[in-house]
């Protein structure tokens, strides 16, 4: 069966998808990280490395047995308004499934389709799969902390250099950022914005031209805004700004505490200047954070409002760089934007200074689906 692969590569982890010609999601494993800014390229590229070989050593898939490709977006008003159970990323239907998944779904990556492709899979088929290197059409690795052209080449080759091995030669390759996988798998197009919130946050502007604009994402050191990273700092240092007397107790002291098993802030000082402790660390803090804000605490609520905030005006900025942006729709993607109702409503209120009725969607569709759609598009 012929098939292309999508790699999702951040600083805390990796996700590889394997799809059909109609876009029918076959295969799903995630690895270790593989932006070469949190770790060194050669860890990057051994991370990506093992994914295929997990691939290639199984020789084939059940199709029943793995996990459906087929999420969908909403709008982020519909989201606001739904139950907690939602929060925990149950899939749902909305406004902007109906936009992005009518005209051109196959082109897009809807799991619908008027034909089906010879080969691909039929769905509820249960059959095993065979996932051949030379059946490969194309691999596109979307890879945060990859922005020179010469990082782009060295990944290129290096994946050439592995299906070489295999008798495969002349595989399209495509190397982007993080933020062109993550449209194409919001909007059903690699053209519009996306602000994304993980571990880091970033904001991407693509026009059809193919003009490229971004804001943010400078890292934890320069920059980066809106970031689980920076959440999960701020709320540390509120847990000790308060012990300290300078500002009110706040229930992120017991809650991160609790967690670290730890008796007194004092001690999260020992914790936290330990070695290993890196940026992925630091970001995991943001979910107590995220907590803390759902319960009323007013110094998460605080941290979460801001920091929303703040990558609201950096998506203004991706705005006011060029006028094809007037009408353009706005994806949402990453943990944050999931998990946090209030960041949410917060980015999307702040948007309304900007336009008067921000079209804004929360991508439920993994980005690493979008890469393996763009795989389709290379040359």
């Amino acid at each position: 069966m012929k098939y292309t692969i999508g790699f999702d590569g951040g600083g805390t982890k990796t996700e590889m998808v394997v799809v059909d010609m109609n876009g029918h999601e076959l295969f799903l494993r995630k690895g270790g990280a593989s932006n070469p800014k949190a770790v060194t390229f050669e860890k990057a590229m051994d991370h990506i490395t093992e994914l295929l070989d997990g691939l290639y050593e199984k020789g084939s898939v059940e199709s029943g047995s793995v996990e459906a490709g087929s999420t969908e977006s909403c709008s982020i008003e519909q989201r606001s308004n739904e139950s907690g159970s939602a929060e925990q990323g149950s899939k749902e239907s909305g406004s902007a499934k109906q936009g992005s998944n009518e005209s051109d779904s196959a082109k897009q990556g809807s799991n619908e389709s008027d034909s089906t492709e010879p080969g691909s899979l039929e769905p509820g088929t249960t059959e095993a799969i065979s996932l051949e290197p030379g059946l490969c059409q194309g691999i596109c690795l979307g890879l945060a902390g990859i922005t020179l052209e010469q990082e782009k080449l060295l990944v290129q080759q290096h994946i050439r250099q592995y299906y070489a091995i295999r008798g495969v030669h002349a595989l399209p390759v495509r190397v982007t950022n993080d933020a062109e996988i993550a449209l194409m798998a919001g909007l059903g197009d690699n053209k519009g914005i996306i602000a994304i919130a993980g571990t880091g946050a970033i904001v991407y502007g693509i026009t059809p031209a193919g003009h490229t604009y971004r804001a943010g994402g400078w890292g934890h050191i320069l920059g980066d805004k809106g970031s689980g990273y920076e959440i999960g700092l701020q709320a540390l240092q509120t847990v000790m700004f308060s012990y300290d007397g300078v500002r009110p107790p706040t229930a992120l002291t017991e809650l991160i505490l609790d967690k670290y098993g730890l008796s007194s802030p004092l001690e999260l000082r020992t914790y936290i200047y330990q070695s290993h402790i890196q940026k992925k660390h630091i970001a995991e803090f943001a979910e107590l954070c995220i907590q803390a804000s759902e319960a009323g605490d007013p110094a998460a609520q605080g941290i979460i409002t801001n920091e929303a905030t703040e990558l609201a005006g950096l998506t203004a900025a991706i705005y006011a760089k060029d006028e094809w942006f007037v009408n353009s729709p706005v994806a949402v993607t990453g943990s944050i934007f999931k998990y946090s109702r209030l960041f949410r409503d917060t980015y999307k209120e702040q948007l309304g200074s900007v336009w008067t009725q921000p079209n804004v969607t929360l991508s439920e569709q993994k980005p690493s689906y979008g890469a393996a759609m763009l795989a389709m598009r290379v040359e």
